[in-house]
Protein backbone atom coordinates (compact mmCIF):
# COMPACT_ATOMS: atom_id res chain seq x y z
CA UNK A 1 0.00 0.00 0.00
CA UNK A 2 0.80 3.54 -1.02
CA UNK A 3 2.04 5.61 1.90
CA UNK A 4 -0.38 8.91 2.61
CA UNK A 5 2.39 11.86 2.70
CA UNK A 6 1.76 16.17 1.91
CA UNK A 7 1.54 17.41 -1.32
CA UNK A 8 1.22 20.98 -1.54
CA UNK A 9 -1.22 20.96 1.64
CA UNK A 10 -3.05 17.99 0.33
CA UNK A 11 -3.01 14.43 1.22
CA UNK A 12 -1.84 12.35 -1.63
CA UNK A 13 -2.74 8.70 -1.86
CA UNK A 14 -1.36 8.22 -5.34
CA UNK A 15 0.96 10.43 -7.89
CA UNK A 16 0.33 9.19 -11.05
CA UNK A 17 2.41 10.04 -14.54
CA UNK A 18 4.41 8.67 -17.31
CA UNK A 19 3.74 5.01 -17.90
CA UNK A 20 4.59 3.18 -14.75
CA UNK A 21 1.89 1.09 -13.10
CA UNK A 22 1.08 1.72 -9.41
CA UNK A 23 -1.15 -0.19 -7.58
CA UNK A 24 -5.03 0.86 -7.01
CA UNK A 25 -5.32 2.93 -3.54
CA UNK A 26 -8.04 1.61 -1.41
CA UNK A 27 -8.33 4.74 0.87
CA UNK A 28 -11.28 6.83 -1.44
CA UNK A 29 -10.91 10.60 -1.42
CA UNK A 30 -11.49 13.81 -3.65
CA UNK A 31 -9.95 14.19 -7.35
CA UNK A 32 -7.78 17.66 -8.08
CA UNK A 33 -6.06 18.20 -11.24
CA UNK A 34 -3.85 20.79 -12.41
CA UNK A 35 -2.68 21.85 -16.25
CA UNK A 36 -3.47 21.70 -19.55
CA UNK A 37 -7.40 21.25 -19.83
CA UNK A 38 -8.41 22.65 -23.65
CA UNK A 39 -10.53 19.44 -23.97
CA UNK A 40 -11.98 19.74 -20.24
CA UNK A 41 -9.50 16.51 -19.64
CA UNK A 42 -9.45 17.93 -15.98
CA UNK A 43 -13.26 17.70 -15.19
CA UNK A 44 -13.27 21.14 -14.72
CA UNK A 45 -15.08 23.56 -17.81
CA UNK A 46 -12.60 26.29 -18.99
CA UNK A 47 -9.06 26.56 -19.86
CA UNK A 48 -5.81 25.73 -18.29
CA UNK A 49 -5.57 25.29 -14.95
CA UNK A 50 -2.19 26.93 -12.81
CA UNK A 51 -3.37 25.65 -9.71
CA UNK A 52 -4.64 22.25 -8.07
CA UNK A 53 -8.21 22.54 -7.96
CA UNK A 54 -10.43 19.86 -6.83
CA UNK A 55 -12.76 18.52 -10.00
CA UNK A 56 -16.34 18.45 -8.16
CA UNK A 57 -17.23 17.62 -4.46
CA UNK A 58 -17.16 13.86 -4.80
CA UNK A 59 -14.52 12.19 -2.14
CA UNK A 60 -14.75 8.87 -3.43
CA UNK A 61 -12.58 8.31 -6.05
CA UNK A 62 -9.62 5.51 -5.71
CA UNK A 63 -8.33 5.93 -9.24
CA UNK A 64 -7.33 8.18 -12.19
CA UNK A 65 -5.63 7.34 -15.72
CA UNK A 66 -4.96 9.94 -18.50
CA UNK A 67 -5.00 9.49 -22.16
CA UNK A 68 -4.75 11.73 -24.77
CA UNK A 69 -6.83 15.04 -23.90
CA UNK A 70 -8.77 12.72 -21.80
CA UNK A 71 -9.58 11.04 -18.29
CA UNK A 72 -10.99 8.17 -16.73
CA UNK A 73 -11.61 7.87 -12.81
CA UNK A 74 -13.21 5.36 -10.81
CA UNK A 75 -15.30 5.57 -7.90
CA UNK A 76 -14.93 3.34 -4.25
CA UNK A 77 -18.57 1.50 -5.94
CA UNK A 78 -16.93 0.39 -8.86
CA UNK A 79 -18.30 3.25 -11.12
CA UNK A 80 -16.89 4.48 -13.63
CA UNK A 81 -16.47 8.32 -14.95
CA UNK A 82 -14.97 9.93 -18.16
CA UNK A 83 -14.25 13.50 -19.49
CA UNK A 84 -12.55 15.23 -22.00
CA UNK A 85 -12.06 14.73 -25.63
CA UNK A 86 -13.98 12.16 -27.18
CA UNK A 87 -13.29 11.69 -30.97
CA UNK A 88 -13.36 8.02 -30.72
CA UNK A 89 -16.05 7.35 -28.32
CA UNK A 90 -13.43 6.81 -25.20
CA UNK A 91 -15.55 8.34 -23.10
CA UNK A 92 -18.23 6.02 -23.34
CA UNK A 93 -21.32 7.61 -23.62
CA UNK A 94 -22.27 6.68 -27.10
CA UNK A 95 -21.02 9.25 -29.07
CA UNK A 96 -17.66 11.16 -29.95
CA UNK A 97 -18.99 14.54 -28.63
CA UNK A 98 -16.58 16.01 -25.65
CA UNK A 99 -17.45 15.44 -22.44
CA UNK A 100 -17.14 18.44 -20.22
CA UNK A 101 -17.24 16.94 -16.80
CA UNK A 102 -16.86 13.64 -15.08
CA UNK A 103 -19.72 11.73 -16.40
CA UNK A 104 -20.63 8.48 -15.65
CA UNK A 105 -20.39 5.61 -18.01
CA UNK A 106 -22.76 2.96 -17.78
CA UNK A 107 -21.83 -0.66 -17.70
CA UNK A 108 -23.69 -3.32 -16.67
CA UNK A 109 -21.34 -4.35 -13.50
CA UNK A 110 -18.81 -2.60 -11.29
CA UNK A 111 -15.49 -2.21 -12.81
CA UNK A 112 -12.50 -4.04 -10.50
CA UNK A 113 -9.81 -2.64 -13.01
CA UNK A 114 -8.87 -0.35 -15.86
CA UNK A 115 -5.98 0.80 -18.33
CA UNK A 116 -6.10 3.78 -20.43
CA UNK A 117 -4.39 4.65 -24.01
CA UNK A 118 -4.41 7.54 -25.91
CA UNK A 119 -7.94 7.04 -27.28
CA UNK A 120 -9.44 3.91 -25.62
CA UNK A 121 -10.31 2.18 -22.38
CA UNK A 122 -10.31 -1.33 -21.70
CA UNK A 123 -11.83 -2.03 -18.37
CA UNK A 124 -12.81 -5.40 -16.53
CA UNK A 125 -15.77 -5.96 -14.17
CA UNK A 126 -16.46 -7.97 -10.93
CA UNK A 127 -19.09 -10.15 -13.06
CA UNK A 128 -21.51 -9.34 -10.21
Amino acid sequence: MLAVSQFLGFNVMLLYGGTTDPKFPTIPGAMYGAGANSSNQLGLQGSNVATWTQAGTDVDWINARCGLDFSVALKSNGLIYATGHNNRGQCGQGNTSNVGTFTLVTLPNPVVYFDVGDDFVVVIDSLQ
